[in-house]
């Protein structure tokens, strides 16, 4: 693991933590965590499927999946700025 990718996962889980505070002072917090995760997951899958028309190719794997899923919506704008800045 580079640098990069240590300090990314170490914002993403910093991310995680303020989501899930959040969540659970809402009055329906398994329901805002499980829309958070479907949100994220359903936008990484639309960036996937239009890569060939914008030039964003994000594979699906287990870190952008689980990126997407805790993290929801921000995760994944912060998954394609990383691939845009930094060609990761």
């Amino acid at each position: 693991m580079n640098i990069i990718e240590i300090t990314f996962t170490v914002l993403s889980c910093i991310a995680g933590l303020f989501i899930l505070i959040f969540a659970f002072k809402t009055r329906r917090p398994f329901r805002t965590i499980f829309s958070s995760a479907l949100l994220g997951v359903s936008s990484l899958f639309i960036v996937s499927i239009t890569g060939g028309f914008t030039g964003i190719q994000v594979a699906m794997n287990f870190f952008t999946l689980g990126t997407s899923a805790v993290l929801g919506l921000p995760g994944v704008i912060a998954i394609i700025l990383t691939k845009t800045i930094w060609h990761v």
